[in-house]
């Protein structure tokens, strides 16, 4: 735990009384400084609460509707993501490209004899299950995999919305986002609920990957703009506490604590577990569904279309708690809205030697969060097409992880404060360490599928189920800490611009992960083999962050946003 000197203490004091000192937040008049920092009217103090000598009962208020809001549309986005991104989304993809799709090596055979039955290929009890025949489907001028087609189709969704995110990059922290927001939410719903008019036996299945492309991007845009949100109600929470505190003269240890960004973290851990119990019994309901319908296309498509409906609604409620009823709207022309997105991309990125830790910790976070996101998905066509697992089994796979996470989210949070206290950076290492654990366990099948053992190396559903319980108590800790080591490491001035560099990263690289998976399940027909590629994101990241120091990156951030400001202040001057 790192410790303040008394000299460090007086410098961040004058720091925040430089700062408090060029007119932060809403009294300031400049239309440009409103333009790069504000929120609604009456709510722009937020954003840079810490540089406020008191948050006012207005300032309050607005704090606690947005932190209502940010709670809110995080059950709505979990809940889909739960329900529809990460396991009937993938199935449906699969499932229609394999009623279209041959039996390999031969490709005579058809995978599947009657389209209204459950779409898991034939097997043999006694075979292992790499032995299974492969089910490929012609596309493109080539047979491709169909686990390999959900991989592609999710690998062109992320490149497609990394260029979208990258334009709104300049709106993510505006009342207009507010616009963005609930506009992309109601169009990727939309596109989910479609999923229902394509059949299991029509001759245009193809339609679902563009469905599946446009939900997958809106879903992409929502996060970044839901996220943006979380830095500034971290410190405005860090700025109320103080004053409930009575303002007692900062010590060493008290300014230490505080600015390890508990609230932060507290604010982001209460927001995954309100999601992630709604994900939970969203996906009980799924699963009686399920169970009802006997586990067929359908089904699935059903439960995607109901998920949609759930993001549209609960989504726009969260979306008006957090920009309020009357958020005036900017209505700046937009011509030059997508090369001002890109600009601001390039320009963040040039200030890479001024904020060395800060893009460290960008190089972790691209590949860390490629491999939890491809791993995601990949567990669930891996239990389809390698152990032959229903749709109900997959669902209650899909059912422990949310559970669990809710443990992970409020487990890790008080192994650190209670236990253990260490830092953000280091709860995080320990997390991507534990992480690396599942894929290497599921590498370690290859050796007992050539040996022949009964079970060892997610070979078996029951280690499934088991690798998914261990999986979700670590992906609730990695959602915790992820963020919440970022906003340590973030200009709270620009708060949102670097959520929405930080995002279009992961959303950049994403793709790469379900490239790579589907080029190596098709050319080994194994997608156990892509295991490599995802232990590989999760070990070199945590090597990485022994290089990140979260206190001088938060000095350097204060002190790059400072820089910026009086720039700002000599151009308004001129």
């Amino acid at each position: 735990m790192s410790v303040r000197t008394s000299l460090e203490l007086e410098e961040m004091a004058r720091e925040e009384s430089t700062l408090a000192g060029l007119g932060y937040g809403a009294h300031e008049e400049s239309n440009e400084r409103d333009r790069l920092l504000g929120d609604e009217e009456g709510d722009s103090d937020i954003l840079d609460g810490e540089h406020f000598e008191h948050v006012t009962p207005l300032e309050e208020q607005a704090f606690k509707r947005k932190k209502k809001g940010y709670y809110v549309y995080s059950t709505s986005l979990i809940v889909f993501d739960q329900i529809a991104v990460v396991l009937f989304l993938p199935l449906v993809l699969e499932a229609l490209a394999k009623s279209k799709g041959f039996l390999a090596p031969d490709h005579i055979i058809p995978c599947i004899q009657d389209p209204s039955s459950n779409p898991s290929p034939p097997t043999d009890p006694h075979l292992p299950p790499t032995k299974h025949p492969r089910c490929s489907v012609w596309l493109f001028g080539t047979w491709i995999d169909t686990a390999s087609v959900s991989l592609l189709v999710s690998s062109t969704a992320m490149l497609l919305g990394a260029f979208f995110v990258i334009g709104l990059t300049r709106k993510a922290g505006k009342t207009q986002s507010r616009t963005v927001l609930t506009a992309t939410t109601l169009v990727g719903s939309a596109a989910a609920v479609l999923i229902l008019i394509v059949p299991l036996e029509s001759r245009i299945w193809w339609f679902a990957a563009p469905l599946n492309v446009t939900t997958n991007v809106c879903y992409s845009i929502c996060g970044v703009v839901f996220g943006s949100h979380l830095v500034a109600l971290g410190r405005t929470a860090e700025r109320i506490e103080e004053e409930q505190g009575g303002r007692k003269s900062p010590t060493a240890e008290t300014v230490a604590e505080v600015r390890k960004a508990s609230p932060t973290s507290h604010i982001a851990s209460r927001a995954f577990a309100f999601g992630y119990f709604a994900g939970t019994a969203s996906l009980l309901a799924m699963l009686a569904l399920v169970w009802a319908t006997g586990a067929t296309t359908l089904s699935s498509r059903l439960a995607t279309a109901i998920s949609g409906l759930y993001w549209a609604g609960v989504g726009t409620v969260g979306s008006t708690l957090l920009y309020g009823p009357s958020s005036k709207v900017d209505h700046e022309a937009d011509e030059r809205h997508w090369t001002e997105g890109f600009r601001t991309v390039w320009e963040m990125i040039k200030c890479a030697p001024d904020l060395q830790d800060t893009f460290v910790y960008l190089i972790c976070w691209i590949l860390f969060s490629d491999g939890f996101s491809t791993f995601g998905a990949a567990a669930i066509l891996f239990g389809r097409t390698t152990l032959g697992l229903s749709s109900s089994a997959l669902t209650l796979v899909a059912l422990i992880v949310p559970i669990f996470a809710v443990i992970g989210a409020l487990v890790w949070r008080q192994l650190q404060h209670s236990y253990w206290k260490c830092t953000n950076r280091v709860m995080l290492q320990r997390i991507l360490f534990a992480a690396s654990l599942v894929p290497a366990y599921g590498l370690f099948g290859a050796v007992v599928e050539k040996y022949g053992w009964s079970w060892g190396g997610i070979t078996t559903a029951w280690e499934l189920y088991f690798c998914a319980a261990f999986f979700g108590f670590i992906l609730g800790g990695y959602e915790v800490y992820a963020r919440a080591l970022l906003s340590e490491l973030i200009p709270v001035s620009h708060a949102s611009q670097f959520f929405g560099m930080f995002a279009i990263t992961s959303k950049s690289s994403a793709f790469i992960g379900p490239l790579f998976l589907s080029v190596i399940t098709t050319k080994t027909g194994s997608l156990r083999q892509g295991f490599w590629f995802v232990l590989f994101t999760f070990l070199l990241p945590t090597a990485i962050l022994l290089f990140v120091n979260p206190e001088r990156g938060r000095r350097e951030a204060d002190a790059w946003g400072e820089k910026k400001m009086r720039e700002l202040e000599r151009q308004e001057r001129r």
